[in-house]
């Protein structure tokens, strides 16, 4: 906690002496020039600017949010690999090819372009094991949907992102994961696919959660294989009281365990 606590604070202060403040448009930025004086606004800061106690919360939250979700992801990604041996032997060749033992992790090195097969691992992830899978939304005013529906302002409408996400008339053969329905990539709508929400509100945080989970899956699989022990696959299902479509092992109706075992395999690379 203090290390994010002190990395907050320096974030907060190196972008208040920022001479390219104004021309900014991350989230710390708009805070930072926006309206709205706080009372505890530090000595020499502009009086519209938050103070650095409340700004340090507002880039804890948004890291923090992000934390459920990711690990979610990647706990499902992980399964896909290990009960998917021929798709782990693609994306290890691919970041085999890509990845030296020195090389520098970037975002542009992550990117769709870059490791494609990864990248769409990620979204066939994202399409088969949404972590939100049921979500809604109340509608603001009178409203009418693309197909002549008629929506009364304050109604709540409820979209299940799981099963748009296993659409045959979207996604052939949806069952199936196969991350080159991705290659090469192409932006799915924010609405047909709404892992991340659509419009004004999309998750914030989206952009960051892809490079993370694609960083972390790298870093694993470089150096590792991952398998799972002889009957754990028929155990795994997700505990239907959580938000997050949360991983469980226990079989059954049970759903006491919220673990994925899997077995690493140290890989020989050189």
């Amino acid at each position: 906690m203090r290390t994010l606590d002190a990395e907050s604070g320096r974030i907060v202060e190196a972008s208040r002496v920022d001479p390219k403040l104004e021309e900014r448009k991350d989230l710390l930025a708009l805070f930072l020039t926006g309206k709205g004086a706080d009372s505890k606004t530090v000595a020499n800061a502009p009086s519209e600017c938050m103070s650095t106690v409340w700004l340090r919360d507002v880039v804890l939250n948004f890291i923090l949010a992000g934390r459920d979700t990711t690990a979610c992801t990647l706990s499902w990604m992980f399964f896909i690999l290990a009960t998917n041996p021929e798709i782990q032997a693609k994306v290890q060749a691919e970041i085999d090819g890509k990845f030296g033992p020195d090389t520098k992790i970037t975002m542009a090195s992550v990117s769709a372009s870059e490791v494609p097969y990864l990248h769409g691992l990620l979204y066939e992830t994202l399409r088969l094991y949404p972590p939100v899978p049921v979500d809604g939304k109340e509608a603001q005013a009178d409203d009418v949907l693309p197909d002549g529906t008629k929506i009364p302002k304050h109604a709540n409408l409820d979209f299940m992102v799981y099963a748009m996400g296993r659409n045959a008339a979207v996604y052939p053969d949806p069952e199936t994961v196969r991350p080159e329905r991705w290659i090469p990539f192409k932006e799915p709508s924010q609405y047909e696919f709404p892992v991340f929400q659509g419009g004004p509100r999309i998750c914030l945080g989206m952009n960051m959660a892809l490079f993370e989970a694609k960083i972390v899956a790298l870093m694993l699989l470089r150096e590792y294989s991952f398998d799972l022990l002889a009957g754990e696959k028929e155990k795994i299902s997700y505990l239907p009281t959580s938000l997050t479509m949360s991983i469980c092992n226990s079989g059954g109706e049970r759903f006491d365990s919220q673990n994925l075992w899997l077995v690493p395999r140290l890989r020989n690379t050189k």
